[in-house]
């Protein structure tokens, strides 16, 4: 039904949906002005020839999530040892994770939408409060589950982001665009410094310690420096401390001055 009611709308208002073709370069100057089309093949690469430039005014870019896994990180949940950037935290059929009395649902498990989300929560709250997966509340949601689920796989088939797109980038090409950090300057630094060490090359660019704190051009920043998460002891730009213990009289008492744990 969302499909129709997407196919509807484009064929009302005559818009055209090209597959199989991204926007591989934008042009202007103060503002965008033009965009390079390419047809492209299995593994994203633009096939030489098939380029074309097209007048615009505007360029609405945006493909594959990641999930925020700070806080599954600092609680010592288990993840997915992935020599790609897919990586999400490893839970059971109850949602259980590695750390024991720790639940995990939504984006953080692996992409899915909102209504795998909503099912997998549904599941986590049952299972914290005490039921089994063989009860009949809970029936509806594992029936869900493994309907999206099967549909996100389908989805990542058709659309998941192959390794051709570096070879779209120029040095020019913004990486980070809270820092301004281009592709060239990532690279070039990279090979002065003979490293590709995460940690290293953001201090040395900048690439990732902008406002955003590198959660929109982390993973980027990490696939072009090569950046693997098959072993234990990768760096990753998930690792940052976004959550500060405090005490239960503070959320009660939100006026009052924390006392001095001395």
């Amino acid at each position: 039904r969302e499909l129709g009611g997407y196919a509807a709308t484009f064929a009302r208002h005559r818009i055209p949906y090209r597959t199989g073709r991204a926007v591989v370069a934008a042009h202007g100057a103060e503002a965008v002005e033009a965009v390079t089309v390419a047809t492209l093949d299995a593994d994203w690469r633009a096939r030489p020839g098939t380029e074309r430039i097209v007048a615009v005014d505007a360029v609405c870019v945006t493909h594959g999530f990641t999930p925020r896994l700070e806080l599954a990180i600092a609680a010592g949940c288990a993840l997915t040892n992935s020599s790609t950037n897919d990586r999400f935290v490893v839970v059971d059929e109850g949602q259980r994770t590695s750390v024991p009395s720790v639940f995990a649902a939504g984006e953080i498990t692996g992409i899915g939408g909102a209504d795998l989300a909503r099912a997998e929560g549904a599941i986590a709250g049952h299972i914290a409060a005490g039921g089994s997966l063989t009860d009949h509340a809970v029936r509806t949601s594992l029936a869900e589950r493994r309907t999206y689920t099967a549909f996100a796989r389908r989805i990542a088939a058709a659309h998941s982001i192959k390794p051709g797109w570096r070879s779209w980038l120029t040095d020019d090409t913004l990486v980070c665009r809270c820092e301004e950090v281009t592709v060239g300057t990532l690279r070039a630094t990279a090979g002065a410094t003979a490293s590709n060490s995460l940690r290293s090359l953001k201090l040395t660019t900048r690439a990732g310690l902008g406002a955003c704190q590198a959660r929109i051009c982390g993973r980027t920043v990490e696939e072009l420096l090569g950046v693997r998460h098959d072993s234990p002891d990768a760096a990753s730009t998930d690792h940052r401390p976004i959550a500060a213990p405090i005490r239960l009289a503070e959320l009660a008492e939100p006026t009052a001055k924390p006392k001095d744990p001395s």
